[in-house]
Protein backbone atom coordinates (compact mmCIF):
# COMPACT_ATOMS: atom_id res chain seq x y z
CA UNK A 1 0.00 0.00 0.00
CA UNK A 2 0.85 3.64 -0.76
CA UNK A 3 2.93 5.07 1.94
CA UNK A 4 1.26 8.85 2.34
CA UNK A 5 -2.43 9.63 0.89
CA UNK A 6 -0.78 11.36 -1.65
CA UNK A 7 0.68 8.63 -3.05
CA UNK A 8 -2.87 6.94 -3.00
CA UNK A 9 -4.05 9.55 -4.92
CA UNK A 10 -5.80 12.08 -2.92
CA UNK A 11 -4.99 15.88 -3.56
CA UNK A 12 -6.55 18.22 -1.39
CA UNK A 13 -8.87 17.98 1.77
CA UNK A 14 -11.06 20.27 3.81
CA UNK A 15 -11.05 20.99 7.31
CA UNK A 16 -12.92 22.94 9.64
CA UNK A 17 -12.12 24.23 13.06
CA UNK A 18 -8.94 24.50 12.11
CA UNK A 19 -7.75 27.35 14.17
CA UNK A 20 -6.97 25.08 17.80
CA UNK A 21 -6.79 21.76 18.78
CA UNK A 22 -7.69 18.28 16.71
CA UNK A 23 -8.73 20.41 13.52
CA UNK A 24 -4.89 22.04 13.87
CA UNK A 25 -3.31 18.95 14.31
CA UNK A 26 -5.15 17.26 11.47
CA UNK A 27 -4.55 20.09 9.09
CA UNK A 28 -0.49 19.69 9.60
CA UNK A 29 -0.76 16.41 9.20
CA UNK A 30 -2.46 16.24 6.03
CA UNK A 31 0.19 18.93 4.93
CA UNK A 32 2.37 16.56 6.00
CA UNK A 33 0.68 13.83 4.07
CA UNK A 34 1.31 16.18 0.83
CA UNK A 35 -2.19 17.16 0.77
CA UNK A 36 -3.96 20.57 -0.58
CA UNK A 37 -5.42 21.59 3.10
CA UNK A 38 -8.39 24.19 3.14
CA UNK A 39 -8.82 25.27 6.60
CA UNK A 40 -12.37 26.86 7.99
CA UNK A 41 -12.62 28.44 10.89
CA UNK A 42 -13.50 32.32 12.68
CA UNK A 43 -9.52 32.79 13.77
CA UNK A 44 -6.92 32.37 11.78
CA UNK A 45 -4.02 30.15 12.21
CA UNK A 46 -0.56 29.62 12.83
CA UNK A 47 -0.02 27.34 9.82
CA UNK A 48 3.14 28.83 7.65
CA UNK A 49 2.64 26.28 4.46
CA UNK A 50 1.84 27.14 0.47
CA UNK A 51 -0.17 24.38 0.90
CA UNK A 52 -2.66 25.43 2.95
CA UNK A 53 -5.42 27.90 2.45
CA UNK A 54 -7.56 29.58 5.36
CA UNK A 55 -11.05 30.45 5.22
CA UNK A 56 -11.90 33.05 7.85
CA UNK A 57 -15.49 31.94 8.07
CA UNK A 58 -18.12 31.87 10.88
CA UNK A 59 -20.15 28.64 10.12
CA UNK A 60 -23.32 29.96 11.92
CA UNK A 61 -23.88 32.44 9.70
CA UNK A 62 -25.60 31.67 6.47
CA UNK A 63 -23.78 33.93 4.46
CA UNK A 64 -20.58 32.81 5.21
CA UNK A 65 -21.86 29.03 4.58
CA UNK A 66 -22.43 29.97 1.45
CA UNK A 67 -18.96 31.00 0.95
CA UNK A 68 -17.72 27.89 1.62
CA UNK A 69 -20.08 25.80 -0.31
CA UNK A 70 -19.90 28.52 -3.15
CA UNK A 71 -15.60 28.26 -2.80
CA UNK A 72 -15.91 24.18 -2.81
CA UNK A 73 -18.43 23.71 -6.22
CA UNK A 74 -15.79 24.12 -9.01
CA UNK A 75 -12.97 22.54 -7.26
CA UNK A 76 -13.98 19.52 -4.56
CA UNK A 77 -11.85 18.18 -1.92
CA UNK A 78 -11.17 14.38 -1.95
CA UNK A 79 -11.51 14.46 1.83
CA UNK A 80 -14.17 16.40 3.88
CA UNK A 81 -13.58 16.65 7.47
CA UNK A 82 -16.34 18.22 10.13
CA UNK A 83 -14.70 19.44 12.75
CA UNK A 84 -15.55 22.65 13.92
CA UNK A 85 -17.01 22.58 17.55
CA UNK A 86 -17.35 24.21 21.11
CA UNK A 87 -18.14 22.97 24.48
CA UNK A 88 -20.88 24.16 27.00
CA UNK A 89 -20.65 23.09 30.29
CA UNK A 90 -23.74 23.78 32.34
CA UNK A 91 -26.28 21.42 34.06
CA UNK A 92 -29.54 20.93 31.50
CA UNK A 93 -30.86 23.76 33.50
CA UNK A 94 -27.65 26.46 33.37
CA UNK A 95 -27.49 28.03 29.76
CA UNK A 96 -29.67 29.94 28.00
CA UNK A 97 -31.96 28.99 24.70
CA UNK A 98 -29.58 30.75 22.47
CA UNK A 99 -26.60 28.81 24.20
CA UNK A 100 -28.46 25.25 24.02
CA UNK A 101 -29.52 26.52 20.04
CA UNK A 102 -26.07 27.59 19.09
CA UNK A 103 -24.44 24.53 20.71
CA UNK A 104 -26.68 22.11 18.52
CA UNK A 105 -26.35 24.61 15.73
CA UNK A 106 -22.80 23.85 15.13
CA UNK A 107 -21.95 20.16 16.46
CA UNK A 108 -25.18 19.12 14.53
CA UNK A 109 -27.18 20.82 11.65
CA UNK A 110 -23.77 22.47 10.07
CA UNK A 111 -22.03 19.09 9.94
CA UNK A 112 -25.42 18.15 8.23
CA UNK A 113 -25.95 20.27 5.67
CA UNK A 114 -21.86 20.37 4.62
CA UNK A 115 -22.54 16.72 4.38
CA UNK A 116 -25.16 17.38 2.33
CA UNK A 117 -23.43 19.64 -0.30
CA UNK A 118 -20.52 17.29 -0.18
CA UNK A 119 -22.54 14.62 -1.59
CA UNK A 120 -24.00 17.32 -4.00
CA UNK A 121 -20.61 18.58 -5.22
CA UNK A 122 -19.42 14.87 -5.76
CA UNK A 123 -22.09 13.98 -7.99
CA UNK A 124 -21.73 16.33 -10.30
CA UNK A 125 -17.87 16.01 -10.77
CA UNK A 126 -16.39 12.55 -12.06
CA UNK A 127 -12.54 13.25 -12.20
CA UNK A 128 -11.85 12.24 -9.13
CA UNK A 129 -8.77 9.15 -9.26
CA UNK A 130 -9.68 8.50 -5.60
CA UNK A 131 -13.06 7.26 -3.62
CA UNK A 132 -13.81 10.59 -1.71
CA UNK A 133 -13.95 10.39 2.01
CA UNK A 134 -15.99 12.08 4.53
CA UNK A 135 -14.71 12.21 8.33
CA UNK A 136 -17.28 13.46 11.10
CA UNK A 137 -15.31 14.45 14.27
CA UNK A 138 -18.24 12.90 16.97
CA UNK A 139 -17.25 12.02 20.38
CA UNK A 140 -16.39 9.19 22.64
CA UNK A 141 -19.30 11.44 24.60
CA UNK A 142 -21.36 9.31 22.81
CA UNK A 143 -20.95 6.16 24.52
CA UNK A 144 -19.52 7.39 27.44
CA UNK A 145 -21.42 11.32 28.22
CA UNK A 146 -19.24 13.89 29.90
CA UNK A 147 -20.56 14.89 33.41
CA UNK A 148 -22.81 18.35 33.29
CA UNK A 149 -22.42 18.79 29.37
CA UNK A 150 -25.68 17.17 28.63
CA UNK A 151 -26.51 19.53 25.53
CA UNK A 152 -22.66 18.95 24.07
CA UNK A 153 -23.57 15.20 24.18
CA UNK A 154 -26.77 15.20 22.61
CA UNK A 155 -25.66 16.84 19.78
CA UNK A 156 -22.60 14.87 19.46
CA UNK A 157 -24.85 11.82 19.69
CA UNK A 158 -27.50 12.62 16.79
CA UNK A 159 -24.20 13.55 14.36
CA UNK A 160 -22.95 9.82 15.51
CA UNK A 161 -26.23 8.90 14.52
CA UNK A 162 -26.51 10.46 11.71
CA UNK A 163 -23.56 9.16 10.44
CA UNK A 164 -24.24 5.27 11.08
CA UNK A 165 -27.71 5.85 9.33
CA UNK A 166 -25.37 7.07 6.33
CA UNK A 167 -23.30 3.92 6.27
CA UNK A 168 -26.35 1.98 5.69
CA UNK A 169 -26.65 3.57 2.54
CA UNK A 170 -25.34 1.47 -0.23
CA UNK A 171 -24.71 4.62 -2.87
CA UNK A 172 -22.66 6.94 -0.76
CA UNK A 173 -20.72 9.07 -3.10
CA UNK A 174 -17.56 8.87 0.02
CA UNK A 175 -16.30 6.51 1.77
CA UNK A 176 -17.48 7.43 5.99
CA UNK A 177 -15.64 7.24 9.44
CA UNK A 178 -17.64 8.22 12.82
CA UNK A 179 -14.31 9.85 14.25
CA UNK A 180 -14.87 9.34 18.29
CA UNK A 181 -11.92 11.43 19.66
CA UNK A 182 -12.03 10.99 23.99
CA UNK A 183 -10.25 13.58 26.63
CA UNK A 184 -7.43 15.68 24.16
CA UNK A 185 -5.35 18.17 25.66
CA UNK A 186 -6.42 20.85 23.86
CA UNK A 187 -8.57 24.47 24.48
CA UNK A 188 -11.62 22.77 23.86
CA UNK A 189 -12.70 23.21 27.84
CA UNK A 190 -11.43 26.44 28.44
CA UNK A 191 -12.71 27.94 25.74
CA UNK A 192 -14.48 31.57 24.76
CA UNK A 193 -18.06 30.33 24.49
CA UNK A 194 -17.45 28.30 27.91
CA UNK A 195 -15.54 31.17 29.57
CA UNK A 196 -19.21 33.29 29.06
CA UNK A 197 -20.96 30.58 30.84
CA UNK A 198 -22.74 30.09 34.74
CA UNK A 199 -20.35 27.26 35.87
CA UNK A 200 -17.03 28.68 34.42
CA UNK A 201 -14.43 28.94 36.70
CA UNK A 202 -16.50 26.44 39.30
CA UNK A 203 -14.60 23.77 41.02
CA UNK A 204 -16.30 21.69 38.44
CA UNK A 205 -14.71 23.86 35.54
CA UNK A 206 -11.34 23.54 37.33
CA UNK A 207 -11.72 19.76 37.83
CA UNK A 208 -12.55 19.39 33.83
CA UNK A 209 -9.76 21.52 33.13
CA UNK A 210 -7.16 19.43 35.14
CA UNK A 211 -8.67 15.99 33.30
CA UNK A 212 -7.92 17.86 29.72
CA UNK A 213 -4.45 18.69 30.58
CA UNK A 214 -3.88 15.02 31.75
CA UNK A 215 -4.63 14.10 27.96
CA UNK A 216 -2.84 12.99 24.81
CA UNK A 217 -2.13 15.88 22.44
CA UNK A 218 -4.53 16.24 20.03
CA UNK A 219 -1.43 15.35 17.65
CA UNK A 220 -2.31 11.61 18.36
CA UNK A 221 -5.60 11.99 17.23
CA UNK A 222 -4.31 13.66 13.77
CA UNK A 223 -2.19 10.18 13.72
CA UNK A 224 -4.89 8.39 14.44
CA UNK A 225 -7.25 9.95 11.70
CA UNK A 226 -4.45 9.88 9.18
CA UNK A 227 -3.71 6.00 9.58
CA UNK A 228 -7.17 5.12 9.28
CA UNK A 229 -7.61 6.96 5.81
CA UNK A 230 -4.23 5.33 4.71
CA UNK A 231 -5.62 2.14 5.77
CA UNK A 232 -9.18 2.88 3.93
CA UNK A 233 -11.35 1.95 7.32
CA UNK A 234 -14.81 3.00 7.16
CA UNK A 235 -17.34 3.42 10.10
CA UNK A 236 -16.32 4.08 13.84
CA UNK A 237 -12.77 5.10 14.71
CA UNK A 238 -12.02 5.57 18.66
CA UNK A 239 -9.35 7.79 19.74
CA UNK A 240 -7.44 8.91 22.97
CA UNK A 241 -5.87 7.32 26.15
CA UNK A 242 -5.31 3.37 25.95
CA UNK A 243 -7.91 3.41 28.60
CA UNK A 244 -10.64 5.89 27.31
CA UNK A 245 -10.55 4.43 23.62
CA UNK A 246 -10.18 0.73 24.12
CA UNK A 247 -11.39 0.16 27.96
CA UNK A 248 -14.07 2.20 28.46
CA UNK A 249 -16.33 1.63 25.87
CA UNK A 250 -16.39 -1.73 26.87
CA UNK A 251 -18.27 -0.92 29.89
CA UNK A 252 -21.17 0.07 27.78
CA UNK A 253 -21.79 -3.17 27.07
CA UNK A 254 -20.80 -5.64 30.25
CA UNK A 255 -21.34 -2.57 33.20
CA UNK A 256 -25.27 -1.63 34.34
CA UNK A 257 -25.88 2.25 33.30
CA UNK A 258 -26.08 2.46 37.13
CA UNK A 259 -22.55 1.74 37.89
CA UNK A 260 -20.98 2.63 34.18
CA UNK A 261 -22.57 6.14 35.60
CA UNK A 262 -20.82 6.00 38.99
CA UNK A 263 -17.88 5.25 37.34
CA UNK A 264 -17.88 8.38 34.87
CA UNK A 265 -18.63 10.26 37.94
CA UNK A 266 -15.44 9.02 39.28
CA UNK A 267 -13.06 9.32 36.64
CA UNK A 268 -13.88 13.27 36.20
CA UNK A 269 -14.02 13.73 39.90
Amino acid sequence: MASTLKEQGYRKALVTGTSSGIGLSIARALIAEGLLVVGVSRRTTCINSDRYTHLSIDLLKKTNLEVLQDHTRSNPPEIWINNAGQGLIGDAWCPSPDEIESNHRLLYDVPVKLTRHFKNILQGTNNSLVTPYLVQISSLAVELPIPNMPYYNASKAALSSFSQSLLLDNDLPFKLIDFRPGDFDTGFINSEFIKKSSVSGSSMHKKLIAQHKKAPTPTLAAKCLVRSLRSQRIGTVRCGSFFQSRIAPFGTRLLTHKLLHSLIRAYYN
